[in-house]
């Protein structure tokens, strides 16, 4: 037979284990908040910043800005200018994605992004940003239902660490 004891120390123990896995999600989801841009899901500049301080001298930083997207978010609206900012976001991901874990593409705010790129040869580096300027020039679907398109370019600005220095790339986002 069970007593009402035992039951409730069963539910104390329920309880007790829900409330540390609660607490343990919101922590990841407090630290994903703190490191990520929430539109785009990429790092964010705090976190540019750290892996900037742990990159080596064969590094490289490439700042991108997005030309023409003013124009987009005023006169098609936000949530338009959101649009391009997702998706080239994800583009930029694609574009980065076969250096793996020697790039990490993030948003600085606005229409500023970055690429790190650590052991990467000036050919690489050259193409990479060539990638960067074509996937941002492909036209972006606005509307779904309208199938009305917008379109950005981008500028891109390549920085290495052994030239300038850690600090001054730091100094950059």
């Amino acid at each position: 037979l069970i007593t009402v004891a035992a039951l409730l120390g069963v539910w104390a123990v329920v309880l007790i284990v829900a409330v540390l896995i609660a607490r343990h999600l919101l922590g990841r989801r407090f630290e994903e908040a703190a490191t990520h841009d929430a539109l785009t899901g990429l790092p964010n500049r705090a976190l540019l910043a750290k892996a900037i301080d742990k990159a080596g001298d064969e590094s490289a930083l490439l700042m991108i800005d997005l030309d023409g997207f003013k124009a987009v978010n005023d006169t098609q609206g936000h949530l338009a200018g959101d649009r391009v900012l997702i998706t080239f976001a994800d583009r930029l991901r694609a574009v980065v994605a076969p250096f793996g874990a020697h790039a990490t593409p993030a948003r600085l705010g606005g229409d500023e992004f970055a690429v790190l790129v650590r052991r990467v040869g000036d050919d690489d580096l050259r193409a990479l940003a060539t990638a960067v300027v074509t996937a941002a020039g492909e036209p972006v679907v606005l509307d779904e239902e309208t199938a009305r398109t917008g379109r950005v370019r981008a500028s891109v600005g390549i920085a290495r660490q052994r030239e300038i220095g850690r600090a001054s790339c730091r100094e950059r986002v």
